[in-house]
């Protein structure tokens, strides 16, 4: 057998065995990458929490509506501050919102239809404003608040080591409270901007 045929025999038999090259006429080799994640692969990976917050947010108040004692029950109209809007930030679009949100109404024991959307109570009451009984008189404000829960958290993608990024903001519940300007306003962080948005102006 010549050198040649022995050659072209020798490269035959190392690419049948690793798969990894092409031979032409000079016996030539290329490398074979592994494939990339699908995105149906995301999209199916295991979901793991990072760190977590839950604060109260104040979205809306009212103008400071002056009260004698004989008023009884006022309606408060209530001026919005700040949107809040329920949202998934992810860095693979084949996560779907919907499964983040079921995996955090599962760590949470909350519907996840409830965390995934703006809560409705608090827009009847921008639209119809707040009744309340002041306690004597003065010059009172009410404000309105969410209780925002946001976590960060990855997605584990099969056949790759690199994770998705993302992070989730959610629904978590309302509040209101009644504010009377030259009355302390307490430590609530959304309280005491409430009082400095309104009282403070005067």
């Amino acid at each position: 057998m010549s050198r040649a045929v022995r050659g072209a025999a020798l490269a035959l038999l190392i690419c049948a065995t690793v798969g990894a090259c092409d031979v032409g006429d000079r016996g030539e080799t290329r490398t074979v990458k592994s494939p990339p994640a699908t995105a149906a692969s995301c999209a199916e990976g295991a979901i793991h929490w990072g760190g977590s917050t839950r604060e109260w947010q104040l979205v809306a108040v009212s103008p400071v509506v002056k009260v004698s004692k004989s008023d009884g029950w006022v309606t408060y109209p209530l001026i919005p501050v700040r949107t809040f809007e329920p949202r998934v930030e992810v860095s693979e679009p084949s996560v779907s919102a919907r499964r983040v949100y079921a995996a955090l109404a599962e760590r949470v024991d909350m519907d996840a239809s409830v965390l995934a959307k703006p809560d409705e109570v608090m827009a009847d009451r921008l639209k119809k404003g707040v009744r309340a009984d002041s306690d004597g008189g003065g010059r009172f404000v009410e404000a309105a608040a969410v209780q925002v829960l946001r976590s960060s958290f990855t997605v584990a993608c099969p056949g790759t080591a690199t994770p998705v990024y993302g992070s989730v903001t959610a629904w978590y519940g309302t509040g209101s409270g009644s504010l009377q300007c030259g009355v302390s306003p307490g430590r609530a962080a959304w309280m005491k901007e409430a009082y400095e948005l309104t009282c403070g102006q005067a």
